[in-house]
């Protein structure tokens, strides 16, 4: 036991609702807004679970936008059999050079 928290209190780790998996997963973001049009970035999904997943990007980004994930193979090309899936970021945690972005699941299936 921590002497320095009560013990009543949850760690954010313990509180989550679905388990987390560390990936490397190459991925294209497409995020798009009326000011600024469609934005494309490239990156790697840092862990996932049952309803979300967790990357960085250096793009612009908030809390509510939508945003559109193609998986990647290796080679940075986006596979045939893998369709691009909509997500809303939850949370955003920025850095200076990226943010790192949490996002949710559009699809009620998933």
């Amino acid at each position: 036991m921590n002497p320095s928290r009560p013990p009543t209190e949850t760690p954010l780790a313990d509180r989550r609702a679905d388990l987390r998996l560390a990936v490397n997963a190459p991925v294209e973001i497409t995020r798009s807004n009326e000011q600024s049009g469609a934005t494309t970035e490239k990156t790697i999904i840092e862990d996932v679970g049952d309803n979300g997943c967790r990357f960085s990007m250096r793009g612009p980004v908030q809390v509510g936008d939508t945003v559109l994930i193609q998986l990647l193979s290796e080679d940075g090309i986006a596979p045939l059999n893998a369709p691009a899936k909509l997500f809303q970021v939850i949370w955003v945690k920025r850095g200076e050079e990226k943010s790192a972005v949490g996002v949710r699941s559009c699809q009620a299936e998933e």
